[in-house]
């Protein structure tokens, strides 16, 4: 039982980009076979592992009421987004078990996504591999707040978090003494005549132009109601985030840019592990296939050109 034909996709059971993934593997035209597991499962006992290390060598079985797959028969595994975390004692042994396989694809390893989920490391990551990246300050005082919005009379700066998921917003006068109120992030402000989201699959590169009403800091909270359009990403642009792929070791990922009004695109951030589903059925970008296809093809996936 050596053949690689099992797609292992980790995840919790409401994620409609693993259901479009699904999906395309399930509808034929594929090699590779299916498994599909969230950790809390096993947890519940709905999924069951049983397992052997032994001699040096780790062997387990993954199996629910449908379908059981052995070890040796895993290709690879996309890391999605699991609910629960390796605190929970199913998360742990599932997670634990698929990091003593050598010879699979991560799409991509939990190490990798991790690491590259920290946004200093992607700003200085992001400049190094060529694009370019707004001035960040995080402020200790007010005055050292002012003091940066103050040095971008142009466009000024906008405040955002980088452990909470909330808006970003623009930095006036009336919303200055906010601003240190807590930990909050500074960034110079791109004045962008609209925003991009790039999806990245190996060396696939699945672009989407974003537009929303003037005077919109963040089209994220317009996110269902924004337009969206395909778009070309310039090659310079294409290579350098080629080239950060490649440093950050990952072979998928989520970019926001802001093109100012110069044609200039903005590196803001990129999530390693971040939505694609409301792109592809917005435009028509085939994101889910492509997924399919890396998790499912027998050559390596690249990460880079």
């Amino acid at each position: 039982m050596t053949d690689h034909t099992v797609v292992v996709v980790v995840t919790s059971r409401n994620d409609v980009p693993a259901d479009m993934v699904v999906r395309h593997l399930g509808g034929g035209g594929y090699t590779a076979r299916l498994h599909r597991i969230d950790p809390a499962d096993v947890d519940s006992g709905y999924v069951r592992i049983k397992a052997d290390l032994t001699a040096g060598a780790c062997r387990f079985t993954l199996s629910d009421p449908y379908r059981t797959t052995h070890s040796e028969q895993i290709r690879s595994v996309w890391w999605r987004k699991p609910t629960t975390t390796t605190s929970s004692e199913g998360h742990a042994q599932l997670e634990g078990l698929l990091r003593t396989l050598g010879n699979v694809r991560w799409v991509s390893h939990p190490d990798r996504i991790a690491a590259a989920a920290h946004k200093p490391g992607q700003l200085l990551t992001a400049h190094w591999a060529g694009l370019r990246v707004p001035a960040v300050h995080l402020p200790a005082s007010v005055d050292d707040a002012h003091a940066f919005a103050d040095a971008h009379p142009v466009a000024g700066a906008v405040a955002k978090t980088w452990a909470i998921r909330g808006p970003v917003a623009w930095v006036t006068p009336q919303w200055r003494e906010r601003v240190a109120e807590g930990p909050v992030v500074l960034q110079e402000r791109v004045d962008k005549e609209y925003d991009v989201r790039v999806t990245a699959v190996g060396d696939l590169l699945f672009a989407a132009s974003v537009h929303v009403p003037d005077g919109v800091t963040d089209w994220r909270i317009m996110q269902e109601q924004a337009e969206y359009r395909r778009i070309d990403v310039p090659p310079e642009t294409a290579q350098a985030m080629r080239t950060y792929l490649r440093w950050q070791g990952l072979v998928y990922g989520a970019f926001d840019f802001a093109v100012d009004r110069d044609g200039v695109w903005w590196f803001l951030e990129c999530n390693p592990n971040g939505q694609c589903a409301f792109v592809e059925l917005k435009t028509g970008l085939p994101i889910a296939r492509a997924l399919a296809s890396a998790l499912s093809a027998t050559s390596e996936v690249r990460c880079a050109a």
